[in-house]
């Protein structure tokens, strides 16, 4: 995931959160570094992990516009 903000400048780039699992009981206590960013920035502050390991599948694209 990537948060950019109004400007245009990338603030986080990484997974959604800490858990890298499909398990849902684990949601509940998992840090969402995307929702954490969201709010970090729009109060005004420098967000406090700008970049984690992303986690799951990759985009895939053959670079093709047709």
């Amino acid at each position: 995931m990537v948060v950019i903000n109004p400007q245009g400048i990338l603030i986080y780039d990484g997974a959604i959160d800490d858990k890298p699992t499909t398990e849902v009981n684990d949601i509940a206590g998992a840090t969402n570094y995307v929702n954490v960013a969201l709010e970090q920035a729009m109060v005004g502050k420098q967000v406090e992990t700008p970049m984690t390991r992303p986690y799951g599948c990759s985009v895939k694209y053959s670079g093709s516009t047709h």
